[in-house]
């Protein structure tokens, strides 16, 4: 009579179950940091180009009026999601404090340090 801890331990299942998923990707090595610093170079190219379009600075103080609320927002305006957009003409989640709205959401936005 064969063992039933055996037939349902969860080794065997979970390697069957590995099996039936396709592999997983190569991902590129890059052991020299070019990636890393292409998302920066990105990043900063983003942060340079919503300023200059929008009067918007991230990393800076500002003072934010959203849409459709009466309550005016003060704190470091960030970014709320990790990439930026391919495109500043997406939405994309911006974060003061511990309000998250998107960039469409802006009514008016002041810099409070020089």
């Amino acid at each position: 009579m064969p063992n039933p801890l055996h037939l349902n331990s969860p080794g065997k299942r979970q390697n069957s179950r590995r099996r039936n998923q396709p592999p997983e990707p190569d991902l590129p090595q890059n052991n020299d940091g070019s990636g890393y610093a292409k998302f920066q170079a990105e990043q900063e190219e983003f942060f340079r180009e919503l300023g200059d379009r929008f009067g918007i600075s991230l990393n800076r103080y500002v003072r934010i009026k959203l849409k459709n609320m009466d309550q005016e927002f003060e704190g470091k305006l960030v970014m709320a999601q990790l990439f930026p957009p391919a495109s500043l003409d997406e939405e994309f989640r911006l974060r003061v404090g511990s309000i998250e709205f998107y960039n469409t959401d802006i009514e008016h936005a002041a810099l409070l340090e020089g």
